[in-house]
């Protein structure tokens, strides 16, 4: 399967409060987001891990392309709050893949 030459990093701000579409006032807590409407192939973290900038949190799949989804590089060290998806499911442009606490 052909990878993108550049794997693009995904990160928007959001507020979460135990439920992925809650609102709260914890701006430690950003989302991975998906960039494409795709397949998720491979989610490489579970929750509680800690993760590094550039690290790889999903591997997504849309037109027998792999599409790596990294951590941002402003992003030094921060920890898997939740995983939002699974293997095999389908995602749209936009959609949360996973929570990211930052431990800056």
């Amino acid at each position: 399967m052909p990878t993108l030459a550049n794997p693009l990093s995904y990160r928007q701000s959001i507020q979460f409060s135990g439920n992925a579409n809650a609102p709260s006032t914890d701006p430690a807590i950003s989302s991975i987001d998906a960039p494409t409407a795709s397949n998720v192939w491979k989610v490489l973290v579970e929750a509680d891990q800690t993760i590094k900038a550039g690290q790889t949190v999903a591997i997504l799949e849309a037109m027998k392309m792999e599409i790596n989804v990294d951590v941002p590089p402003d992003w030094s060290k921060a920890k898997v709050e939740r995983v939002l998806v699974q293997p095999g499911e389908v995602v749209k442009a936009g959609d949360r893949l996973a929570l990211l606490r930052s431990s800056k």
